[in-house]
């Protein structure tokens, strides 16, 4: 794909998208899972596809899935909760971590605003969040100090309080 110039992308397909990925080439796989998040109506399955390739060895597959999570919450006002919380996951990755974050603005531009997050709700990703960061056997203070950085400030005491209840 050109980076810096508009590429119209067409609808995708899941058989050319399987070719692909199946050695196809990088380049085709991004334009089919784009053109998927682009046109397609099964936006949960879309969804279940890029979650998929957020793991993939390949850095531009990776950052296009990240994308075209967000392309899904524009589009359809919607993503899964666990989309959410796999994209937050991966907000400080130093490969996709700026597209993570392009995705989770269209998540909370798009879809947070239609149908706002109830604290509980918000609170529940990010004590699983603090789970995974007790796997890095980080400090108490360094889990709060992360949940921080992720601009969650306010809710930062009472998660790290919920986790240590939970534990």
């Amino acid at each position: 794909m050109s980076i810096g110039r508009y590429v119209s992308i067409p609808p995708g397909d899941w058989s050319r998208l399987q070719h692909a990925l199946d050695g196809g080439g990088v380049e085709a796989a991004v334009r089919e899972l784009l053109g998927l998040a682009l046109h397609n109506d099964d936006w949960q399955r879309v969804q279940g596809e890029c979650l998929r390739l957020l793991d993939h060895d390949e850095i531009e597959l990776r950052h296009n899935a990240a994308t075209a999570l967000g392309h899904l919450a524009r589009l359809h006002g919607m993503l899964d909760d666990g989309a959410v919380a796999e994209l937050l996951w991966r907000l400080d990755d130093p490969e996709i971590g700026g597209s993570v974050s392009d995705a989770l603005d269209d998540y909370q531009v798009f879809v947070e605003r239609e149908r706002p997050m109830r604290a509980a709700f918000r609170a529940r990703h990010f004590v699983d969040l603090l789970r995974r960061i007790g796997r890095l056997a980080l400090p108490a203070n360094e889990q709060v100090d992360y949940l921080e950085r992720l601009g969650t400030a306010p809710l930062a005491d009472e998660l790290a309080k919920a986790f240590f209840a939970q534990s």
